[in-house]
């Protein structure tokens, strides 16, 4: 109950910027997600409420501001490794449809 209260006021803290939802997961536990579309929120405003995560999440913040940095710039080898930093954040795992070497064809990139 603690987590969501803090969620909720940092939501509003944030000026109900993005959404807030609370769901259950597959396995019974509720899961709460603050998510957003925009760029400066993730990297700036967002950014600055989780600057002490760590593990998991630490590793994905990270990834965020990579992706971020890539695709600004249009070279194969960054093309390369933005696919493959984004290709492992899929949460499908084995099941899924395009190989990475698939994936990395269709934007032919060797």
């Amino acid at each position: 109950m603690d987590s969501l209260k803090f969620f909720v006021k940092l939501w509003h803290e944030l000026g109900k910027s993005g959404s807030l939802s609370l769901s259950e997961s597959q396995s019974g536990r509720w899961v709460i997600r603050l998510s957003t579309e925009s760029w400066k929120d993730s990297l700036t405003t967002y950014a600055n409420y989780f600057d002490s995560v760590y593990g998991e999440k630490y590793i994905a913040w990270q990834k965020l501001n990579k992706i971020h940095s890539l695709m600004k710039l249009k070279d194969d080898s960054s093309r390369i490794e933005l696919v493959k930093i984004v290709y492992s954040l899929a949460t499908s795992g084995n099941k899924r449809l395009l190989s990475l070497q698939d994936q990395l064809s269709l934007l032919n990139l060797t």
